[in-house]
């Protein structure tokens, strides 16, 4: 769901976007997409599964779509940059295995931001007139202020953006009956 879900729903929503720009699309990624690896020959880790190269791949894939929807939005008023907005002190570590949680519970309390302070970038790249007209971007919180844009992964080469948008829309195509990416079908 990392992935799949801002994916289907930005599909879902992408004629109401359009229609009503300028517009911002803000995918929520990670630093751990340096980390991320696209093997299309399995994509769900079927061949063993191992849960945080399962996120760098879902978080790769994130800056990808990213960089492979602004790309197909070029000359529509809708931008596309991803984020992330630093490590965010949620309940969702509490779910880790029993080993870890005394760890993510003490890195919570001395290095982990509130989810009001995370949330603070995502809000800070919607609405900022100083990100006004960029788009395909990935950004990171910082010290010296809310953003900094990187290149990050997004610089891989633009046809694995295209594969892997093409791949995860074949994937939803019986979900949603107009399974297209940035209007163009996910089969072009």
């Amino acid at each position: 769901m990392n992935y799949l879900g801002p994916f289907l729903l930005t599909n879902l929503l992408l004629d109401v976007l359009k229609a009503s720009g300028p517009a911002r699309v803000i995918i929520v990624s990670s630093s751990g997409h340096y980390n991320g690896t696209m093997d299309f020959s399995d994509l769900g880790f079927e061949h063993g599964y191992q849960i945080m190269r399962a996120y760098g791949r879902s978080k790769l894939a994130a800056v990808l779509f990213t960089r492979e929807l602004a790309k197909r939005l070029t000359g529509i008023e809708v931008t596309v940059n991803a984020v992330h907005p630093g490590a965010v002190g949620t309940s969702i570590w509490d779910r880790a295995p029993a080993y870890a949680r005394p760890i993510f519970s003490l890195a919570k309390r001395l290095f982990m931001i509130s989810p009001a302070a995370g949330a603070e970038t995502i809000v800070y790249l919607a609405t900022s007139p100083e990100v006004e007209g960029k788009t395909g971007l990935y950004f990171e919180e910082s010290p010296q202020g809310p953003v900094a844009p990187r290149p990050g992964r997004c610089t891989r080469p633009a046809a694995l953006g295209r594969k892997c948008a093409t791949r995860k829309a074949a994937r939803l195509a019986p979900v949603p009956q107009r399974s297209t990416l940035g209007g163009v079908k996910a089969s072009e």
